[in-house]
């Protein structure tokens, strides 16, 4: 075995700020650097010394390439880009990507996910290295790939298909033509390869130093004499990545030429990994000298109808007050991230953090396998630095300032939460199947005391007592009893059931917005629903479910509220354009009303539904005179 000492440097492509392994045999280098609007501290640049960074946009990722080529003096030299790695482990892991290019799809690249597929360990990387003369990824079968036209049998084939709208056929003639003159021994192996069905592809590898630049010295002769020859100033965003699309094609026809020619050279083939999100990982920290925090969550829905609360917790916030605002998403545009940012800029009493949840739950997912996730039941650990919060949904309304609601939980309680009127109606119709899950599958100990999940303070330091192992453990038991996805409810409650301090109804007051939400109220307790009736008039939030009130017949005060937020912001048009689109689909007629409510009140296939054909058989009295109603 070789000795361990040799110099190693993969330089990882990058034309954004990226989350990156914290492994200095990875050389992180911003390209396209000179015409960057942005720059990268820490990074190495490819607008350095000798290089082609303007040529970036045509040349992708090679332009770090070229400047490895000319600036390295590292004894192995590879490439990789920011969401793709090479496997340098002895695992073989089977999660692909759905394209059939046999890339390892792994969610979040993360310090968890980065150890467990190796890119941390420098010592087993510098042994894989030294072992061998050429890494690249293992060759696709390109057969099994579509293209515009489908499948093709060979890689000729394949880039052929692409014909304006990866490459335009005739460079790449005009690639062959110099390649064949020029580097006659290459083009003919070249041939005999693109008429295979494999291809190594994406510019990824790590070569022994003479071999990189016996590579780099073909490669670049060719794509200069190549640019020559091509007029590409009518060419789309897409065509003008001219050159590095053909720089894959030279690079694997000069691989499967060492391959064929050099016996000596030991070349290995390499899973590729895929790492759908790259972005910084973001820790989520208190913000100094802040009095409360308030956490929002716009997980699940478009971005802007996390705007309306948002605008009512403005209009009642205490000017003389420190606030942490917090926006949990699971998606955000740069739009929406701008925005939202701007809304507070204005405050001297405000800071805010955006967040996405997905970079959390994937790192869950991958730890611990599939885990339902909502974050009203993981927002201890999604703030894992904060002492306390004040959550709400998306879909609730501030009407008064808040701030005293957070004295109302002493430092050994857990969380305060309403009674959830829905939810305890649901259980306590005279449809036992609710109730039976609730009790024997969800083990809810009292179905009278269910909470409701859209507006919580939380204990968030009490709440972490509860390791988050434990928790996910216990997900999963349920789930597999339940054999299914628990919906937020019903995870928010099981899990937390015996944490909760009841707060007074004025914290959360439901809009009665549809009869299907007043048939369940009306099923609570007449304890709970009269002490909703009597904070209606004082609350002090509101939730209502569904998107948001698109038809004033649903509740006209509430209504009228909620698009008076609405009026004269900057978001009006996007909420008018929604409006017409849900007006648009919600034309029904009697017939079509009365079926949904029969179904959601009486599900098919439910034990109820069966129950009611039965009281009610097609050939009876009642069920011929009903359909007489509606169907005349």
């Amino acid at each position: 075995m070789m000795g361990r000492n040799k110099k190693i440097e993969i330089y990882v492509a990058c034309h954004k700020p990226s989350e990156l392994p914290q492994n200095d045999l990875f050389v992180p280098i911003h390209v396209g650097a000179k015409n960057a609007k942005i720059t990268m501290p820490g990074m190495r640049r490819d607008d350095e010394g000798d290089n082609i960074s303007e040529k970036n946009p045509q040349y992708c990722e090679m332009t770090a390439q070229y400047w490895a080529w000319k600036h390295s003096d590292a004894d192995y030299i590879g490439l990789c880009h920011y969401r793709r790695y090479l496997n340098f482990t002895n695992k073989i892991f089977t999660n692909y990507t759905p394209d059939n290019r046999k890339q390892v799809l792994v969610p979040v690249l993360n310090p968890y996910t980065e150890k467990k597929y190796g890119l941390l360990d420098k010592e087993k990387i510098q042994e894989v290295v030294e072992n061998n003369d050429i890494l690249v990824a293992n060759a696709q079968d390109l057969s099994k790939v579509n293209t515009p036209f489908g499948p093709q049998k060979t890689t000729l084939e394949h880039w052929k298909a692409h014909d304006m709208a990866l490459i335009n056929i005739k460079d790449l003639e005009l690639l062959f033509q110099i390649v064949k003159e020029d580097y006659p021994e290459i083009y003919r192996d070249m041939k005999e390869y693109l008429n295979t069905k494999f291809f190594y592809g994406f510019n990824t590898f790590v070569l022994r130093r003479d071999l990189f630049g016996e590579m780099c010295s073909f490669e670049f002769d060719v794509l200069s004499k190549l640019e020559k020859k091509v007029d590409i100033s009518q060419y789309n965003q897409q065509l003008s990545r001219i050159y590095g699309f053909m720089g894959e094609i030279l690079f694997s026809s000069f691989v499967y030429h060492i391959k064929k020619t050099r016996s000596d050279i030991k070349i290995k083939e390499c899973q590729m990994l895929y790492f759908d999100k790259t972005d910084p990982i973001k820790i989520l920290r208190p913000q100094s000298q802040t009095d409360y925090t308030y956490v929002f969550d716009g997980t699940g829905v478009p971005e802007f109808l996390l705007f309306p609360v948002l605008s009512s917790f403005l209009k009642n916030m205490n000017s003389h007050v420190k606030y942490e605002v917090v926006l949990i998403f699971n998606h955000v545009s740069s739009f929406y991230r701008s925005f939202y940012s701007s809304m507070f800029l204005k405050y001297d009493n405000i800071t805010s953090q955006l967040y996405n949840v997905d970079y959390f739950s994937d790192e869950i997912k991958e730890q611990y396998g599939n885990v339902t996730f909502y974050p009203s039941s993981f927002l201890p650990w999604l703030l894992p630095n904060h002492k306390s919060c004040l959550y709400l949904r998306w879909n609730t309304l501030i009407q008064d300032n808040c701030d005293n609601l957070f004295s109302t939980l002493s430092e050994d309680e857990d969380m305060g939460a309403v009674k959830d009127i829905y939810y305890q109606g649901k259980l306590n119709t005279f449809y036992k199947d609710d109730k039976n899950f609730a009790e024997k599958v969800l083990e809810i100990k009292d179905i009278f005391n269910v909470a409701n999940y859209k507006v919580a303070l939380m204990n968030l330091q009490n709440l972490r007592k509860i390791p988050l192992d434990t928790m996910i453990h216990e997900i999963q038991r349920i789930e597999k009893k339940a054999k299914r996805k628990l919906m937020e409810h019903e995870l928010f409650n099981m899990l937390y059931w015996d944490k909760f301090e009841y707060l007074d109804s004025i914290w959360n007051v439901l809009i009665r917005s549809d009869g299907d939400i007043r048939f369940y109220c009306n099923e609570a307790s007449l304890t709970l629903n009269n002490q909703q009736k009597n904070a209606d008039g004082q609350a002090k939030i509101v939730s209502y479910r569904g998107t948001a009130p698109w038809y004033i017949d649903q509740d006209e005060a509430f209504y009228l509220q909620y698009w008076n937020i609405i009026k004269n912001s900057d978001l009006e048009n996007i909420f008018s354009n929604e409006l017409v689109l849900q007006h648009a689909g919600h034309t029904m007629g009697a017939k079509e009303i009365t079926w949904t409510y029969i179904n959601t009140l009486l599900p098919k296939g439910s034990s109820r539904r069966e129950m009611v054909k039965r009281l009610f058989p097609k050939k009876g009295f009642i069920y011929s005179h009903l359909k007489k109603i509606f169907n005349p």
